[in-house]
């Protein structure tokens, strides 16, 4: 699996967004942002398998995604 990148991190601020089934809802983009911060890396790889060629908005830590691209 390739690791996991975020090319453009979003600089909108997510304790201002409503929150959602998903994590939360963003106003200005109009989207909701998953909620990454409480799975484990196997939640997180399933995920992306499972939405291979999607754009994703999303919220994760930073020590995660290290942790996460360390171990895949």
């Amino acid at each position: 699996m390739a690791q996991l990148t975020i090319p453009t991190p979003c600089t909108e601020d997510w304790n201002q967004m409503t929150p959602s089934a998903k994590g939360a809802f963003c106003q200005k983009c109009q989207v909701d942002v998953m909620d990454f911060t409480e799975k484990t890396n196997e939640e997180i790889k399933n995920f992306f398998q499972r939405n291979k060629g999607k754009k994703t908005c999303g919220h994760i830590r930073q020590a995660q995604l290290a942790n996460f691209n360390n171990s895949y």
